[in-house]
């Protein structure tokens, strides 16, 4: 769905889910990718590298997003597809059992606040 889109991407909740929960399935994914890919997770989040090497100073990743809410009043994040570095994230999700709890769609022009 979302390889075709032009504009940012966005996740929202479907019905009975809520955005916290969508992000909280999204996040468990997020990780579980991350260690495929070699880095580490802990309790305090993803462990980053600096030169290839753990960095188990710096700081964590502990959340894929920030829910944000839309003038109309939904609550939506950022999607994954909008990060190159994240290959083929849906089919991944179905190897975690991910549910079927978010849909991606273009963030819709109205919700677009220019800052003053």
């Amino acid at each position: 769905m979302g390889d075709t889109m032009d504009g940012h991407l966005i996740l929202t909740a479907k019905k009975d889910y809520t955005a916290s929960q969508t992000l909280e399935h999204i996040n468990k994914l997020m990780f579980d990718y991350w260690k495929t890919q070699g880095y580490k997770v802990d309790e305090h989040g993803i462990i980053g590298k600096k030169n290839g090497v753990d960095n188990p100073d710096a700081c964590r990743t502990t959340a894929w997003a920030e829910i944000l809410t839309a003038p109309d009043g939904t609550e939506y994040f950022s999607s994954l597809s909008n990060e190159s570095r994240i290959i083929d994230w849906k089919a991944f999700g179905t190897t975690i059992d991910i549910p079927d709890c978010f849909e991606e769609i273009e963030k819709p022009v109205e919700w677009i606040v220019e800052d003053v």
